[in-house]
Parts: C-alpha cells; sequence; structure tokens
C-alpha cells in the first residue's frame, strides 16, 4: 500500500512531494479544500457529508491516505501544493469531530494532521486498515454505507453490505475466543493478544492515542456509557512495565486518599479480567473498569446507570433524567487524583497532559446548577438540557506540575459550558485552595 502505512508523524515532506505527478487511486485522494467554514449552512452541510463519505468509504476498502492542499488537474493528477492558510488547524478539528459524530463503527486509529510542504500548510488525513467495516455514515437523518475503487467512490450494495459484516475480523476473533471458551480452555496470552491494539504502539502523540482509546470505547458501548482518559502528549510505548509487582500493586490496592463510599476509583474491582504486555483492565465492564496502557495513558469506563442520576422512580427518571453533581464532579477529581500518584511512583516526567471526558447518549439529560444539596439546586428553569447526542470534552493540558483538581476543574468547566451554564456552577469547589471538597 502506499507510504506501507506509515502514520501522518512518519511521512517525510520528500515523501509527501512524490505524490506530485501521480493520480489519484483507491489508495490516495487530492483536495484542493474542503469548503467547511463558508456562510452558506447549506454549502458547509454538503462538504461536511462529502469529507465523511471520502473518509469512510476509503476505510471500507482496506485504507488510504487523503491529502487536502493538493491540486490536481484535470487528469486527476496531483499538480501542485496549495496552502490551507488560517483554515489549516479548524479544518484539522472540524473533520475529527465530524467523523466521531457521523461515523458508526468508529475508525479506531484515524489521523487528521497539519503538515507542511515547501511552505505550503496542508492537511493529511491517514485511515488505518479497519477491521470493524462496514463504515456507515450518518447525517442529516441519512445513512450512507460507500466503498473507494479506483475511480472514485460510489455507494455499497446490499451484497457488499452483508458480506462485509460476515467477514468482520472483530466478529471473528470473538467466536474463536467464544468457542475456546466452551472448551473451557484457560485464557491464553495468544487470546488477549485478540485484544491488543497494535496500533496504539505506534502512534508517538499522545492526542492520537486518545481519539484511538475514544474511538474503541465507542465501539464496545452502544447504551449509554461516561468514559475519562489522561495520558502524556509525547508518547512512548515503553512508558510502563505491566509485567513489575510494582504497577500490578499500585493498580490492586486503593488509596487510603479514595473514600470507601462515593463515586470514585475505590468502587472498581482491583482483580485484572485482561492482562498482557500493552495493558492491564480492572473491574466489571458492566459497572465499572480501569485500563492503564505501557505507554502511559489510563482510562476509566462506567454505564450511565441510575447512580449518575437524581430520581425518585423510574417514572420520574424517563421524564426528567437529572445528572447528580456526585459522580459528576467525583469519578473525574477521583480519577485524575489516582493518575497523579501513578505519576509520582513511576516518574513519569511531562508537562502537557491529552485528556478526554466523554458522555455517551446524553441527549435530553439535565444537569443543573450549584450544590446538589442546596436549596437553590433544581430550582424552576436552572437546570439545562442537553440537546446533542454525545459530549465530548478533549483537552491538551499544560502543567508543570499535574494538578488533579485544577485539570478536573477545567475539564468540568467546559462539560458545564456545553449544557449552557458556566463555571461558578460547578458545585464543591473551594476557590481559595483550588480544590474539591466532596461532602
Amino acid at each position: 500500500m502506499l507510504f506501507e502505512h506509515k502514520t501522518v508523524d512518519k511521512l517525510t515532506e520528500d515523501d509527501l512531494r512524490s505524490l506530485l505527478g501521480q493520480r489519484e487511486n483507491e489508495y490516495v485522494e487530492f483536495k484542493t479544500t474542503y469548503p467547511l467554514f463558508v456562510s452558506d449552512i447549506k454549502e458547509v452541510d454538503k462538504q461536511s457529508l462529502e469529507v465523511l463519505k471520502d473518509i469512510a468509504s476509503m476505510a471500507n476498502a482496506g485504507g488510504g491516505y487523503i491529502v487536502i492542499g493538493l491540486k490536481a488537474d484535470d487528469q486527476s493528477r496531483a499538480a501542485r501544493f496549495q496552502t490551507l492558510g488560517k483554515d489549516q488547524e479548524k479544518m484539522t478539528q472540524k473533520i475529527l469531530d465530524l467523523c466521531v459524530q457521523h461515523i458508526e463503527e468508529r475508525i479506531s486509529g484515524l489521523e487528521v494532521k497539519a503538515r507542511e510542504v515547501d511552505g505550503a500548510k496542508i492537511v493529511v488525513v491517514r485511515v488505518p486498515t479497519s477491521s470493524r467495516i462496514p463504515h456507515m455514515v450518518k447525517f442529516k437523518n441519512g445513512t450512507h454505507f460507500l466503498k473507494r475503487y479506483q475511480d472514485g467512490k460510489r455507494e455499497m450494495t446490499f451484497l457488499e453490505i452483508r458480506n462485509s459484516f460476515n467477514n468482520d475480523l472483530t466478529e471473528r476473533r470473538l467466536s474463536t475466543i467464544e468457542h475456546l471458551l466452551r472448551r473451557e480452555q484457560p485464557l491464553h496470552q495468544n487470546i488477549v493478544d485478540f485484544f491488543s491494539d497494535t496500533t496504539l504502539n505506534e502512534l508517538t502523540e499522545g492526542k492520537d492515542v486518545a481519539n484511538a482509546l475514544l474511538s474503541e470505547f465507542m465501539n464496545k458501548h452502544s447504551e449509554p456509557s461516561f468514559f475519562l482518559c489522561v495520558g502524556p502528549r509525547r508518547v512512548s510505548a515503553k512508558q510502563l512495565d505491566l509485567q513489575s509487582a510494582a504497577v500490578t500493586n499500585f493498580l490492586r490496592v486503593p488509596s487510603p486518599e479514595d473514600r470507601r463510599s462515593g463515586w470514585n476509583m475505590s468502587l472498581v474491582d482491583r482483580e485484572p479480567f485482561l492482562q498482557s504486555g500493552s495493558r492491564i483492565s480492572m473491574g466489571n465492564p458492566k459497572f465499572a473498569s480501569l485500563t492503564l496502557l505501557a505507554n502511559g495513558f489510563m482510562t476509566f469506563e462506567a454505564p450511565l446507570s441510575k447512580t449518575f442520576f437524581r430520581s425518585e422512580s423510574e417514572e420520574e427518571l424517563k421524564a426528567r433524567p437529572l445528572l447528580w453533581p456526585f459522580p459528576v464532579v467525583e469519578f473525574p477529581a477521583s480519577f485524575f487524583r489516582m493518575y497523579r500518584r501513578l505519576i509520582e511512583a513511576f516518574a513519569i516526567s511531562e508537562t502537557e497532559w491529552c485528556i478526554a471526558l466523554f458522555y455517551h447518549h446524553l441527549k435530553g439529560v439535565f444537569l443543573a446548577p450549584h450544590h446538589p444539596l442546596s436549596p437553590f439546586f433544581d430550582i424552576g428553569n436552572q437546570a439545562k438540557m442537553y440537546n446533542h447526542e454525545d459530549l465530548s470534552v478533549t483537552e491538551v493540558v499544560r502543567l508543570t506540575e499535574f494538578t488533579p483538581d485544577i485539570v478536573t476543574y477545567q475539564v468540568l468547566s467546559r462539560m458545564y459550558e456545553r449544557f449552557g451554564l458556566n463555571e461558578k456552577d460547578i458545585p464543591f469547589f473551594v476557590d481559595e485552595e483550588s480544590v474539591f471538597e466532596i461532602r
């Protein structure tokens, strides 16, 4: 395949220049730009759908590269690089956001990166080989299954879609595991390796790791769920030795700083259910789980169960689901405090950290300002309803010293802002000490 599947960071300028004079094919497409920032809303929607189709069709055909800022001639040959200028960074983030919101299954390992060649600011999209085809575009009440061919993209036939589902690599792996379990064989290391995402070990940017982990989370969960993620900005696959007793003991023994009750990391069962050289996962995936990767990233996942909400009855929960501020605040605070202890225990040296908070299927849920035990909590119209399907907060935090409560406050400020609230509405935070006192 083109460029031998290199990640975008590993592509040299000479690699990109080598495209000049080449024709588009099923593995590479050239775009002068996608007009995603014009004032005409209909045109923006049209171009948004176009970029989604381009990426999904390439994922369904084995992967490839889309180079934005490379003008083609009338023979579909790359003619010259044409700078995107000030739209470069905006386009990078916009395309990532579109893919997270409108492509199902999520494309694990998808990269959208800003690059510069001969002074021209361009964007390179790397679509990896995917084991979860077919990927569907869901946009403006329409659904699309497309596949890229030598002469461009086109809608997949029903037979192609059916065969893609039948050939799904991940499903075949899971069937193999199920077969072995029925024979009551132990979980051998080879079975654990089925879950290892080799793409994670190729990545050098924390933002890419966070996006890949979020895609993995989305592929696993169809129900309303909650996700947290933190890791270093610059990634090393050998950051932690997950086979060491020190790491295992750190994960297995909850800190005395965790409350015995409440919404915190002490709720996670400290026995591993998945362990390999690249990751350890602990807890119960149906309740709450922690995962630590060898590259220094840690994740927390939990379903949005009743414990996330304030309700007197099932009817009230269905009619007006109101997020309970205790889990909203304490889960991230406890998670980042645990990560601070990990940094100190294993001397992870970094000043920039990639953070992600994600609520899956949050549409129609309410969030209220103030302390939950205050008489002003949830009075009248103060509670705000979320009108979108998912809520995502991604941050690159720059800190000379990782301060968990400050990180929590920054992330929750973005979350409350999404609901139409402000940072002063976040409960439990003591301004004078810059800490959360959850009680």
